[in-house]
């Protein structure tokens, strides 16, 4: 059963977590926050994707532009781009997903 993440939002930073994730996420919309960071920690390999709609989804890519289709446990990654929903898929193992976020100010 997809783990439901747990938000804890302030007004500019926000931490995103999927606790104990063992197949494909509930997506969440999170684009209010542009720079994002996601650690991972457990077993098995990480998939996290992004949505325009939360039906269509593509593999996201990490500041260097490397796809982020197989993270191993404790890899920590800044997102690249901003789409309006993030999810998370855990193959072959259990792992806690979190997304530290923050919110860009324009001047």
């Amino acid at each position: 059963m997809p783990v439901q993440p747990t938000i804890f939002d302030s007004q500019d930073q926000a931490v995103i977590q999927w606790v104990n994730e063992t197949g494909v996420g509930v997506g969440i919309a999170c684009n209010k926050w542009a720079d994002k960071t996601l650690q991972n920690t457990g077993t098995g390999t990480l998939l996290v994707q992004g949505s325009p709609n939360n039906t269509n989804w593509v593999t996201l890519k990490d500041s260097a532009g490397n796809s982020l289709s197989a993270l191993a446990a404790g890899s920590a990654v800044i997102l690249r781009g901003n789409p309006l929903y993030i999810r998370v898929t855990v193959s072959g193992g259990t792992q806690t997903i979190t997304i530290a976020a923050n919110r860009t100010r324009r001047r």
